[in-house]
């Protein structure tokens, strides 16, 4: 599954293989939107195998570790503006408390 890809008019992930995707940190947060809120049930043709994909593969422990830390890098580069489902990835400690 890693070389399906995404039709070219698929805006940020156009042209973009499942594993691209998956491994690029600007996307970080589209693994994690379709971790988090897509329903399995609810998803059709690319959708439906790319939540499978994701799903089979935040299941490798070493593919988790290394998209937590991808999501927190971009937590880190996009602060002000995180979706409620980017959350878990904010590091109070990095919280700045005026």
């Amino acid at each position: 599954m890693d070389t399906i890809r995404f039709p070219e008019e698929f805006g940020r992930l156009g042209g973009k293989t499942f594993l691209e995707v998956f491994e690029s940190e600007p996307l970080a947060d589209i693994i994690e939107f379709a971790a988090t809120l897509w329903s399995a049930e609810k998803c059709t043709g690319i959708f439906e195998k790319f939540k499978k994909y994701v799903d089979i593969t935040l299941g490798i422990e070493s593919k988790l570790s290394a998209h937590e830390d991808r999501s927190i890098s971009w937590v880190k580069a996009h602060e002000g503006e995180i979706p409620s489902y980017m959350l878990k990835y904010v590091d109070i400690r990095d919280v700045n408390v005026s």
